[in-house]
């Protein structure tokens, strides 16, 4: 399958009053579903938490931050994604 594996983000927002986030992609690589992996660093990704909530999956594996405890990834779709 396609998909865009974020590894960081530089910057992460979130308006918790209307859902709407964006992120601004610092890594991440692209699977092009045939096998190929590229690297890609800048870009974008923005959507609304309250429209991707019933396609979202947190993961098993969970980790443990100073304020933080939970998935260490979790699994969107359907999400704007822009950048090359």
């Amino acid at each position: 399958k396609k998909c865009l594996y974020v590894v960081n983000f530089s910057d992460f927002q979130m308006d918790a009053l209307d859902g709407h986030f964006a992120g601004e992609i610092r890594l991440a690589y692209y699977y092009d579903g045939n096998g190929n992996v590229e690297c890609v660093t800048g870009g974008s990704v923005n959507g609304s938490i309250f429209e991707a909530q019933s396609e979202l999956t947190f993961s098993s594996e969970t980790q443990k931050l100073s304020r933080f405890e939970g998935p260490k990834a979790c699994m969107f779709k359907n999400v704007a994604v822009a950048g090359e």
